[in-house]
């Protein structure tokens, strides 16, 4: 066999650490949607840096250019989730900036715009300068809008035209299961919820977001 043939053999065996895709209000969100006309989508994230790790906020790697830091780099699950919800993605556009951490090398807010292949646009904001958390998947259809809320698990379908609710779900699970079912996805090939994000995929992402 040709290295060629090799190499990308070898990369059908590396995945990327996504697991969002893998959590319970992903999955029925997906399976929601799949019929029907997604016109466009918002996926946010707000987070504040300084509770994800015990450690100081000036040895953060989060905020270290040299060690992969940054927003874009640390929350580019928001662009999985796009890529894997609305499909392929043909271009990253958009503004990043300091807004807390304003002597950091590297960002701490972005404002994406996906231009997805089938013509979705999709916007997606992310920032680790917040006070508040929020984290929100929203998909907006002909006429409805459908949330699915990352922190409390609840997912929910309104009219756009009326803001009628039509039905809300709760799918709150505990953090670790999405952790569990990608880790069943790689070693078991088990992909009753998502298949797994391939190197593909990844190396995508960051060609498109530098």
């Amino acid at each position: 066999e040709t290295e060629e043939v090799n190499d990308i053999k070898s990369h059908q065996n590396i995945f990327v650490g996504y697991n969002k895709r893998f959590e319970l209000g992903i999955d029925e969100l997906k399976k929601y949607v799949m019929n029907q006309n997604v016109v466009s989508a918002h996926f946010k994230c707000f987070s504040n840096l300084e509770n994800w790790r015990d450690q100081p906020i000036s040895k953060s790697i989060s905020l270290d250019y040299y060690k992969g830091g940054g927003v874009i780099n640390e929350l580019s699950h928001e662009v999985d989730l796009a890529n894997y919800l609305l499909g392929s993605i043909n271009s990253i556009k958009g503004k990043k900036r300091n807004r807390k951490y304003k002597n950091s090398l590297v960002e701490d807010t972005a404002h994406l715009k996906i231009s997805h292949k089938n013509g979705i646009e999709t916007k997606v904001d992310i920032s680790f300068g917040c006070s508040q958390e929020i984290r929100k998947s929203i998909l907006f259809l002909d006429n409805k809008k459908v949330t699915y809320n990352h922190i409390n698990g609840l997912m929910e379908c309104k009219l756009l035209n009326s803001n009628k609710l039509l039905f809300q779900r709760s799918l709150k699970e505990k953090r670790n299961k999405s952790f569990e079912r990608q880790i069943k996805s790689i070693l078991f090939d088990d992909y009753n919820y998502a298949l797994p994000c391939s190197l593909i995929d990844g190396l995508s992402y960051i060609n498109m977001l530098k």
